[in-house]
């Protein structure tokens, strides 16, 4: 009976704790039943079980009873032992306890704490070639770049380099564990030769075939793979065919269910790059109706957002921010950016002072990395607020940045001009002579440069246009 072999399974301490549990089970037929079963009559009769279960004669028409009822008894007996600790040796031991430390630490995003442990794990299993455990080292490091680093390039060479490493780790697990496997296998061999079997029994070098599953599976990976490198309509393509293999690779690997979000996101996303801001968005759309707090991916939320402003739909972004807000200012790669542009939505709903009131108002905050994004949002800001002297001020700041930081982005640098210009002539606006004049200085700038327009930050080029518009009609 396969109840009693389970309960063999238990030694004298674990078997006390069990019956202890048993008792205290509110439901008492399941203690009655394993105290019948351990009377140790070498045939156990089903009547006898169920009089004693139930208190009431057996009957067939009843069986179901008694089978459920060692089914849940079963049960608990399997939750028990599962629940045991294992007799690990003490190098199993401290490989787990330190790759939970690590992870733990991975979550704090603490860079340098985490780096500090990392990189003291790596060289100890480097020393004795545990590359099984490297594999899981370097899995951990390459959570914690994507979710906690900065996007840089810096960052994602580095991403690139972990990933390079944790593949030669794998290739050399993978090959060990073949060798050990072949090396059973001709063991296997000679024994049965001993046994005076002379048949061949596996080819030499046997070539394992893959289930269909993991040919599904890996056939759904590549065409991931093959579309970051992709760009456009390809790309586009590639994921829609990926998009359709999808609920079949989550249904094989239910962590892939994620993944239609990511999809749906990245068809967004190229769409927005190729400026078809429609049809981005009702990717994007399709995208947020999965999305809910456990499954919230803030990167994918972030692009819908700037795409609806693209669109004329910046009410999207103020209502994601404000029911998102904790999530995102908990997002250290993204909680600057939706700050900027949720002003720049306050902005597109002509609101410039809701705007200025979201922006942090001390210059030693500003964070080094996102400084062109902070000083051309506070510009605008500036602008809308009609303080030209202090937009013009941050705009010949952006345009110095562009000489001596490496980080900021050259190709907005005409768009930078270009606002600048634009800001010098609405500051003379009541000059109706001069202000004519400088206006159609301005216009021609504009289309000088209107050939490298998909260059510029989409938005903040939206935006600029919107404002150069607004110059055009107060000059009629």
């Amino acid at each position: 009976m396969k109840t009693l072999e389970l309960l063999q399974i238990l030694d004298k301490n674990e078997r006390t704790v069990f019956v202890r549990q048993l008792k205290l089970h509110k439901r008492k037929s399941l203690y009655k039943l394993y105290v019948e079963l351990q009377k140790g009559n070498n045939v156990i009769e089903k009547a006898q079980l169920f009089q004693a279960t139930f208190g009431t004669p057996y009957a067939a028409s009843k069986d179901y009873l008694l089978r459920n009822e060692l089914r849940l008894l079963n049960n608990e007996i399997e939750n028990f032992i599962v629940h045991q600790p294992l007799k690990e040796s003490d190098a199993q031991i401290e490989k787990r306890k330190g790759l939970k430390f690590l992870t733990r630490l991975r979550n704090t995003g603490n860079y340098q704490l985490f780096n500090q442990y990392f990189n003291a794990a790596v060289e100890a299993k480097k020393n004795k070639h545990d590359y099984e455990t490297l594999i899981d080292l370097y899995a951990i490091k390459i959570e914690f770049q994507i979710h906690h680093q900065e996007i840089s390039k810096r960052n994602y060479l580095d991403l690139i380099e972990l990933l390079q490493l944790q593949q030669q780790f794998m290739w050399a697990w993978i090959s060990e564990m073949q060798s050990e496997n072949k090396l059973k296998q001709n063991f296997a061999h000679r024994v049965l030769l001993q046994l005076g079997n002379t048949a061949q029994i596996l080819e030499t070098d046997y070539q394992a075939k893959l289930p269909k599953e993991a040919n599904e599976l890996t056939q759904y990976n590549e065409l991931i793979a093959k579309s970051y490198l992709q760009h456009g309509q390809e790309k586009i393509e590639t994921l829609l065919t990926a998009l359709k293999l999808q609920p079949r690779a989550s249904a094989i690997r239910p962590e892939k269910e994620r993944d239609a979000l990511t999809i749906l996101g990245n068809i967004g996303l190229e769409y927005f790059l190729e400026h078809q801001f429609d049809q981005a968005h009702a990717y994007y759309k399709k995208a947020n109706s999965l999305m809910h707090e456990q499954n919230l991916n803030i990167e994918l939320l972030f692009n819908f957002c700037v795409n609806a402003l693209a669109i004329g739909k910046h009410k999207v972004l103020i209502e994601m921010e404000a029911k998102y807000r904790h999530q995102i200012q908990s997002n250290v790669k993204l909680r600057y950016r939706f700050l900027y542009f949720t002003a720049i939505a306050y902005l597109f709903d002509n609101n410039p002072q809701q705007a200025f009131n979201l922006l942090d108002h001390e210059p030693h905050k500003r964070p080094e990395h996102e400084y062109y994004f902070y000083r051309l949002v506070y510009a605008m800001v500036y602008f809308q607020l009609r303080d030209y002297t202090l937009a013009k001020r941050e705009l010949e700041n952006i345009l110095q940045s562009f000489r001596f930081r490496q980080s900021a982005p050259q190709y907005d640098k005409p768009l930078v001009k270009f606002m600048l210009r634009l800001t010098e002539v609405a500051d003379i606006k009541g000059h109706e002579k001069y202000f004519s004049a400088a206006l159609k200085k301005a216009n021609i700038h504009h289309h000088k440069n209107s050939n490298t327009e998909s260059q510029f930050s989409t938005i903040i080029y939206t935006w600029t246009k919107w404002q150069w518009k607004e110059l055009q009609k107060k000059e009629n």
